[in-house]
């Protein structure tokens, strides 16, 4: 079992240690599904019982890696599955976030007193070369586990809508959730595609309303097919609404700093979240 990789890109080791802060805000603990052709963080089985919070994101090795060597355990299951401390691993990359200074990034399975993930990261000035190393443990996981961190089924959601730029939903969420540790979301596709943020309390009750979104799909339907009326004989406007945690929600949408091209909201039972980025 091997596995070495290493980003020179500036670019992709800014956006790797934000992904990685980002998840950290979602749990504890993240598993890093290793393969031949892919590389995949998942949030950890126990961290999806405790806080309902899934979270998966996967990208092509080459997209991100100059260098990726791999083996898995056999042939016959060529991955490999570490879980490591999601707060450690995002502690080692926080610097990497903002750092001019970085000349590379390496990451390697390496077995000291226990198994650990070695990273490495080179910082270079004008006038010389320093690598910082640090040492994580971590859990390898056998392959009778495995089945517990394959990529979440989507269901088919009852509406999907663009939403504004995160940056300005995070600062409505930020306000809210001093009002109360709960929010409603509420959308209404026919209205023109509009979504609504809702808080009540004892004595305040308030609500953000953005509209013009963006409608992706409702129920298998073509968002150009939906049925908006006439002023004449308008169309009863269909509502689906979601209650979740505030915090949860808004740990969430923290991911701005991803700096993400497009993210789309989902309801069915649950709220769903889609964030989409380049490096």
């Amino acid at each position: 079992m091997k596995f070495r990789a290493k980003i020179v890109n500036h670019v992709s080791i800014r956006n790797f240690a934000q992904l990685v802060h980002v998840l950290s805000k979602a749990g504890k603990q993240l598993v890093l599904r290793i393969g031949p052709n892919k590389f995949a963080f998942v949030l950890s089985e126990k961290e999806i019982k405790a806080n309902g919070v899934t979270a998966w994101c996967e990208f092509a090795p080459e997209r991100c890696f100059s260098e990726y060597i791999m083996e898995g355990m056999s042939p016959e299951n060529n991955e490999i599955y570490l879980e490591v401390s999601s707060d450690y691993l995002a502690s080692v990359l926080s610097g990497l976030k903002s750092s001019q200074n970085t000349a590379g990034l390496k990451i390697k399975l390496t077995k000291k007193c226990v198994a650990c993930l070695t990273i490495e990261i080179e910082v270079q000035t004008a006038n010389s070369t320093s690598v910082c190393v640090h040492d994580i443990p971590i859990t390898v996981l056998p392959p009778r586990s495995w089945t517990e961190y394959q990529q979440p089924q989507m269901p088919v959601f009852s509406v999907s809508m663009s939403l504004p730029d995160v940056k300005i939903v995070r600062k409505t969420i930020e306000r809210l959730r001093h009002i109360s540790p709960r929010v409603i979301i509420t959308a209404k596709p026919q209205t023109h595609g509009k979504i609504i943020f809702s808080v009540e309390s004892m004595s305040v009750k308030s609500s953000v309303t953005y509209t013009g979104l963006r409608m992706y799909e409702i129920e298998g339907m073509d968002p150009g097919q939906i049925d908006f009326g006439t002023d004449e004989e308008p169309v009863e406007p269909r509502i689906f609404e979601v209650e979740v945690e505030m915090k949860t929600l808004f740990q969430i949408i923290s991911a701005d700093s991803l700096k993400a091209t497009s993210t789309i909201c989902s309801k069915l039972d649950v709220v769903s979240f889609f964030t989409s980025f380049t490096s």
